[in-house]
Order: C-alpha cells, then sequence, then structure tokens
C-alpha cells in the first residue's frame, strides 16, 4: 500500500485497477470494475462498490476486504450523499484470511469469516487469471483496454460456470463430513465432563453472531489472558527497566539481570544455529569456511563482552573450545539450587524461569514447512527442503533447550502438563495424512473417550479435565469449542 502510494504516478490517467467479486462464488459482478488513481482511495473504492449494490436486491450483504476494519468507519458518512440506500443491520464487513493475520488482535474475532454463521470457504484468487495481461494494458488506450480486460474477465465467469462447482461440492462434503464428525465426538465429551459450561458457551456464541457490526460484546472466539510470548516478556522487562531508570533506580552495574539473562538466551539461539550450520555441510568450501569463521569470530566477540558482565552477575569461566560449543554458565546450567544461590545474584534465576518459560510457550515461531512430496526441479528443490528442515530441528531444539533450562530452575510441578516434552514424532508435516495401524486405533480409542482428534490440533482428554478447575483451562476448552462450533 505504501508503494502504491509513493510511486511517480505524474502524466498517468489511472495506476491500476479495482474491481468487486463475489467471494462465494469467485466471479466477478457487472459493473465492478473501474480505475484506481494513486492507490485504493475510498472514493474510488465506494464507487466500485456502490455500482454493484445498486443493481442488486439483497436482504443481507457481506463485503470482504482487506482494510474492512477502517474503510467501514467512514463508509456510512459517504453513504449520506449517495444514491444508494442501505441500512446498516444488513451489512457486515469481513477480511480475507490472508491480510486478517497481519491486522490487531481485536480485529481477528469481528472480520473473521470462520466466526460468522452461514459462512462457507471464500475465494480470492481472481487476480491470478489475468496477471497475464497487465503488460499488454499498461501500454493501451482506454478503449482497447476495457475491451481486453472485459475478455479476461467474461471468460473468467464463463470458465467459474463450467467447472468451479463440482469440484468445490466434492470438496465440501468430504471436509464437512470430517468435521460433523469430529466436533460431535468434541462435543459428546465436552457434555459428559462439563454440561453447564457447554450450554453456557453454546449461548454466548449464538448471542455474539446475533449481534449487529460492530460487535461491542466479548468474543468468544478470543482468549482473556493471552499467552506470555517471549517478544511480550522483553517488552515488559524493557518497560520495567525504563521505569526504574526514569525514577533513578540505583544500577549497581550497565546491564540489569533482565538484559543480562537476555543476553545469554540470545547468545545460546546464535550457538545453536552457528553448530547446526557447520554439521549441515560435511565437506564445506572454502568460501563456507569464511562465512563460518567470521561467524564464530563475532560469536566470540560477543561471548568476550558477556563474560565481562557476567563477572558482575555471577562468576567467571573460561573455555577453549569453538565458540558455538562455549558454556555460558546461565543459572540454569549450574548444579544445584544451593549453587546458584552461593554464586548469582538473587533475581537471575527466577529470571532466566520467567524468560525460558515464554520461550518454551511460543516465543520462537514454528516454521510453516511446506509439502514434502512436492515436485519441481531437483537440485533447487532439494536445497529448499534441506532449508526448511534446519529451521525445523532449530526450533525444536529451541523449545528443547528451554523444557530442560526450565526444568532445571523449576522442579518437576503441574507446568508440565502444560509445556510437555516434545518428541519427533510431535513434529509433522501438514499434509501428512498416513497414520500407522496403531496410532489409528489410539485416536478410534480417544474418540471413544469423548476427544476430537482433529488432524494435528490440540486434543483434550476429558478424564483429565472433568476434575479440572483451572481457569486457564477452562478458557482454552471454550476457545476451542467456540470455534468448532463456528
Amino acid at each position: 500500500m505504501f508503494m502504491t502510494n509513493t510511486k511517480r504516478v505524474k502524466g498517468l490517467q489511472t495506476t491500476g485497477i479495482g474491481g468487486v467479486t463475489c467471494s462465494q462464488h469467485n466471479m466477478w459482478q457487472g459493473n465492478g470494475i473501474g480505475d484506481l488513481q494513486v492507490g485504493e482511495r475510498y472514493c474510488n473504492m465506494n464507487f466500485l462498490l456502490l455500482s454493484v449494490l445498486f443493481r442488486l436486491q439483497l436482504l443481507c450483504i457481506v463485503i470482504s476486504y482487506d482494510i474492512a476494519c477502517q474503510y467501514n468507519t467512514t463508509f456510512w458518512e459517504c453513504m449520506k450523499r449517495l444514491f444508494v440506500k442501505l441500512k446498516q443491520s444488513m451489512v457486515s464487513w469481513k477480511v480475507p484470511n490472508f491480510h486478517l493475520h497481519a491486522h490487531k488482535l481485536n480485529c481477528h474475532g469481528p472480520f473473521s469469516f470462520h466466526f460468522m454463521w452461514g459462512t462457507g470457504m471464500t475465494h480470492k484468487q481472481n487476480w491470478a487469471f489475468s496477471n497475464g495481461v497487465v503488460a499488454s494494458t499498461r501500454l493501451m488506450g482506454p478503449g482497447a483496454q476495457q475491451a481486453t480486460l472485459e475478455d479476461v474477465f467474461g471468460f473468467h465467469n464463463y470458465d467459474r460456470v463450467l467447472g468451479f462447482l463440482p469440484k468445490c461440492l466434492a470438496v465440501s462434503i468430504k471436509e464437512g463430513m470430517k468435521h460433523k464428525i469430529a466436533f460431535e465426538a468434541f462435543t459428546k465429551g465436552m457434555e459428559e465432563a462439563r454440561p453447564e459450561d457447554v450450554v453456557e458457551w453454546k449461548v454466548h456464541v449464538l448471542l455474539w453472531e446475533a449481534t449487529p457490526h460492530p460487535k461491542t460484546s466479548e468474543s468468544p472466539f478470543e482468549l482473556v489472558d493471552e499467552v506470555s510470548m517471549l517478544h511480550d516478556i522483553q517488552l515488559r522487562t524493557a518497560a520495567e527497566e525504563y521505569v526504574c531508570t526514569e525514577d533513578v533506580v540505583e544500577i549497581k552495574c550497565d546491564h540489569t539481570p533482565r538484559s543480562f539473562i537476555m543476553m545469554g538466551l540470545e547468545l545460546k539461539q546464535i550457538q545453536r544455529k552457528l553448530e547446526i550450520d557447520v554439521r549441515a555441510l560435511k565437506d564445506p568450501s572454502p568460501a563456507q569456511k569464511l562465512v563460518f569463521t567470521k561467524h564464530r569470530t563475532s560469536l566470540l566477540k560477543r561471548i568476550h563482552k558477556f563474560r565481562q558482565i557476567q563477572g558482575k552477575q555471577v562468576f567467571d569461566g573460561n573455555s577453549e573450545q569453538q565458540p558455538e560449543a562455549t558454556p555460558l554458565f546461565m543459572p540454569s546450567e549450574l548444579a544445584s539450587n544451593e549453587l546458584r544461590a552461593m554464586t548469582c545474584m538473587t533475581e537471575l534465576a527466577a529470571i532466566e524461569a520467567w524468560m525460558r518459560e515464554g520461550g518454551a510457550g511460543g516465543g520462537k515461531p514454528w516454521p510453516l514447512y511446506q509439502n514434502d512430496d512436492q515436485l519441481g526441479m531437483m537440485t533447487k528443490g532439494q536445497g529448499i527442503l534441506c532449508h526448511i528442515n534446519i529451521k525445523i530441528h532449530t526450533a525444536k531444539l529451541h523449545y528443547r533447550y528451554a523444557w530442560v533450562a526450565f526444568l532445571a530452575l523449576q522442579g518437576h510441578g503441574p507446568w508440565e502438563e502444560r509445556l510437555q516434552i516434545l518428541d519427533d514424532n510431535d513434529v509433522q508435516v501438514l499434509n501428512k495424512r498416513t497414520l500407522m495401524e496403531e496410532e489409528k486405533k489410539q485416536n478410534e480409542h480417544w474418540a471413544e473417550l469423548g476427544g476430537a482428534i482433529i488432524e494435528g490440533r490440540y486434543s483434550a482428554k476429558m478424564g483429565a479435565a472433568k476434575d479440572t478447575d483451572d481457569a486457564k483451562l477452562h478458557d482454552a476448552l471454550q476457545l476451542e469449542w467456540s470455534k468448532a462450533y463456528a
């Protein structure tokens, strides 16, 4: 959007085109294509949208737009001066899934298609069909451009009429049955364990769906207390240090205990990544060896700086190992609590435990890996898959090291039910469908107990949840059931 609004447009009659499509049938609408000047200005988009709605008689309209959350705030003011008369109760505003992830969290519930009654799968692949004529239409006059675009968009609609419905219908029936079976099993188990909660959740969802836009009530599809990620902890740490500095609180050294632990965690992550990169190449070239040497030199300099700070926080340590294998002597790496109490400042162990919990709970985003059975050029494809495997392995190590460190600091406790041991079998590609016979039997057994096995999603064991009054577990179950019901 920024590049669209800032690129040179002097002397151009139009800088692009906008369009209105039916997201359910993937077809362009009549009178719904028009020119844009200097980006997607509201006046252009209002004209295109209302040109389509003017010829339609609809009782309910769902408008999907990349920035619907801010577009709808001024839409009704513009409507007062236009020829189309709409009521706000007739219109719902949504944001496509591809763009919703970049929005703020408070936009996800009200503007998500997933949580709207009666909504099926939407489609937004229209522009891919017409991208091939962009270079030629750029040099055409207004008449030739209009004729070309009408041919392209008309054939697009014709192609959808012939083959779109059978394909989508076959997929929808299959996926709908799978979801229905899983949801009924999940609901059955929840009704046995928490019957009052299920009734309350259903009423909450129905009430939220019946509320017209904008929705002011609390969304049942969002957690009340968000999970603390590592970035959230870092932000909170930086804010606390800022407050201490602003209040002229005495700081004994340049780095506070929180910044010291944060530096150690960053060095640990760099060490693991460098070690994986070195081991991934059995016979590196001179250029690759040079890159490794530069990375080791940079890492060694940071370790020396860390050692200087460490001398003021804990005991000093020296090593002649490679930089990626040099122990940093973090509080979690010390043998016992007594040794930590003797050698570390009071706050260090608690601060590291706090940050390790954030790192294990979601501080490192899991990679979205591609299909492992994709086709393509073998040389390039193998390089991509190798890079993906390295990212997966790095993410696994990040979680496992954080888990072991948190165990060393906190000991065994109820937190192990939330942060469990990560096995290699727990990490699978998104499109993996083949299950071993024993896994199928286990899934059938869990389904009988009331759990829902939904292709890699979290499944709660009803027997364990029945006697639990944990507020976080209650909120998580409500969130999962509400999303499945929607």
